[in-house]
């Protein structure tokens, strides 16, 4: 189980500076009062992972459920999705079908 962590907004020029008191070195920003508290969320599921603290995820995007490093999608550079969307949104990005994006996911799962 996770430990709990708080989540403080600090109003600034910008809309709202994000910081964890749990883990110091994490912060962020958004721009609006309605997305402070996914930003924390997805904040302290990143500052988890980077003090090695197991971490088990839903995506957003596809709904499967994750553990690891996730992947940062493309679409708001912001919302931590799960690697195979991430590798999706980079391989549609350059133009490739879904039939190949399949194709290369499923040679990258052979390989993990």
């Amino acid at each position: 189980m996770a430990k709990p962590y708080h989540i403080i907004a600090t109003p600034d020029e910008n809309g709202y500076t994000i910081k964890i008191p749990e883990y110091p070195n994490a912060t962020a920003h958004c721009e609006r009062t309605e997305d402070i508290t996914e930003t924390g969320e997805n904040l302290a599921m990143l500052a988890r992972m980077d003090a090695g603290e197991p971490v088990l995820a839903r995506c957003p995007k596809c709904g499967k459920e994750y553990s690891g490093r996730p992947a940062l999608s493309r679409v708001d550079n912001t919302t931590p999705i799960c690697p195979d969307c991430g590798t999706r949104e980079a391989l549609d990005a350059i133009g490739m079908t879904a039939e190949e994006q399949e194709e290369i996911i499923t040679e990258i799962h052979q390989h993990i």
